[in-house]
């Protein structure tokens, strides 16, 4: 999926980078739009994992996420540390996004289905966790 160059992870399609980097900018949504019209994928990984949708919550831009999830964005894609979009919003308290990944059918529960007393969560925190720990109580 990644071509190794220098030892730097690059995207193996380039307009992965370019939707990410226009996301990162907020550039207008039509912007966006001819990039995914012009062969840039809404689930296909720009960097470590990160979709398209990791960036848009990561830079607060709602606008850009449900365009995202319109176009048939993985609203549970995970990166390679296991964080989703919902790990992301949580954490740093974006209630409004918070609320959109959740309308969409963002998973909440990370723990792993065992006969354990106490479930163990995978690789990352669980959401709720996450908001809890930033002090995002809302």
């Amino acid at each position: 999926m990644y071509k190794a160059l220098s030892g730097n992870c690059m995207p193996a399609n380039p307009l992965q980078r370019q939707l990410a980097d226009s996301i990162v900018k907020m550039v207008p949504l039509d912007d966006i739009r001819i990039l995914l019209a012009t062969g840039a994928k809404v689930n296909e990984p720009v960097t470590q994992g990160l979709r398209p949708l990791h960036y848009a919550v990561w830079q607060r831009y709602p606008e850009a996420a449900r365009l995202l999830l319109v176009r048939g964005g993985d609203v549970n894609a995970r990166d390679e540390c296991g964080y989703s979009a919902l790990h992301l919003s949580a954490e740093h308290g974006y209630i409004e996004l918070v609320a959109l990944l959740l309308r969409q059918g963002a998973r909440v529960d990370y723990r792993e289905d065992t006969d354990d007393p106490f479930p163990r969560t995978l690789l990352c925190d669980e959401p709720l966790r996450l908001a809890i720990r930033g002090r995002h109580l809302e």
